[in-house]
């Protein structure tokens, strides 16, 4: 039986943390943006999937024993920024005036693949998965719980993604952003890049 109560306890929570801007947020609009709705969908695909890979960590207890690990802990910070400054450099690649010619940016990058490993490069979602799951599961709790809580995970990020991806591939929002795309790709690739060098910057002093 399933425990609604603490089920559906987690879903301000969930849902204040997955609304904040963070990588996953700029990777999904940039992608919408550049190349519409079924791309920018696909990528929100790829965070649920990060997101309930890590969700599933957390119920098993293993979420624990990888935040006790650093050197695991400090070799997913070091692989996360990197991909990020990656991403941020590709972003930035296609603001130049020879990338601003062609009709979409960087268009041989998987939608999907790029969702997922923007989220699971990121070791924030290990510790807030280890501590809201510890939080709100019992010992008690029964399979029937776990895999609900498991597969909100994956649900309230796909919706909200998918969302957020259908709000900027509007026809109108687009057209506005092709007049804009190199500031708005510079802007985007900066804000991305920085994430990484937080993420490379935790992992020198962790």
């Amino acid at each position: 039986m399933i425990d609604s109560i603490a089920l559906f306890g987690l879903v301000p929570v969930f849902l204040a943390a997955m609304i904040s801007p963070g990588p996953d947020f700029f990777i999904v609009s940039q992608t919408a943006l550049s190349r519409g709705f079924a791309a920018g969908a696909w990528t929100a695909a790829g965070i649920a999937s990060g997101v309930a890979f890590y969700a599933a960590l957390a119920v098993l207890g293993l979420a624990y024993v990888l935040s006790r690990a650093a050197w695991l802990t400090i070799a997913i910070k070091i692989l996360g920024g990197l991909y990020l400054l990656w991403l941020a450099w590709k972003m930035l690649q296609s603001s130049t005036p020879a990338a601003s010619s062609e009709t979409i940016p960087v268009r041989h990058r998987n939608p999907y693949l790029t969702g997922l490993l923007t989220n699971l490069t990121n070791p924030k979602v290990v510790v807030f998965f280890g501590s809201l799951f510890a939080a709100a599961l019992t010992p008690q709790a029964s399979l029937a719980t776990k895999l609900a809580m498991i597969g909100m995970s994956a649900v309230l990020p796909l919706a909200w993604f998918c969302f957020v991806a259908a709000c900027l591939a509007l026809p109108t929002v687009r057209e506005r952003y092709q007049s804009m795309r190199t500031a708005i790709n510079r802007i985007g690739g900066v804000i991305i890049g920085l994430f990484g060098i937080k993420l490379l910057l935790s992992a020198r002093s962790h």
